[in-house]
């Protein structure tokens, strides 16, 4: 009865050590065959869905900020921060040619931005802004 179980074992010992060199062989044939990197530019550099899609509001001049994202708009980087309770939204603006580490914060009035601001060397006019997205237009700048 030891004979039977030993030759068991040993039987399942081989079939898992072939399963696993087939598995080993056939995963090194696709990630050779790809080319080098492949697979990691391919899942590291996807487009946003979004950002083909707004190909023509980029055109226009239409930008979509989202929270916490920078976005550079002629030399200027744009972060926004959000709404604040006095029906305003807080813009992070850095000068990559002055400073590109420092952020100063713009607290701007939703009513007037509508109708028109500036930061920095360019002028603005606020589209919508929600919870998590603000989109604008650059109505002229650098």
């Amino acid at each position: 009865m030891k004979k039977t179980i030993k030759r068991e074992w040993l039987l399942l010992a081989a079939a898992t050590l072939m399963g696993v060199a087939l598995f080993a062989g056939f995963f090194g044939y696709v990630t050779w065959h790809a080319g080098p990197g492949s697979f990691y530019k391919t899942v590291t550099d996807r487009a946003p869905a979004a950002a083909q899609r707004n190909l023509s509001d980029l055109e226009k001049g239409r930008y979509v900020l989202k929270l916490g994202e920078g976005q550079v708009i002629g030399g200027v980087k744009l972060v926004y921060r959000g709404l604040a309770p006095d029906n305003s939204c807080v813009i992070g603006v850095s000068i990559l040619d002055l400073d590109p580490e420092t952020a100063y914060a713009n607290i701007i009035n939703i009513r007037e931005a509508k109708r028109g601001f500036r930061l920095a060397r360019s002028k603005y006019r606020l589209l919508s802004v929600n919870r998590d997205t603000l989109r604008l237009q650059l109505v002229n700048g650098q």
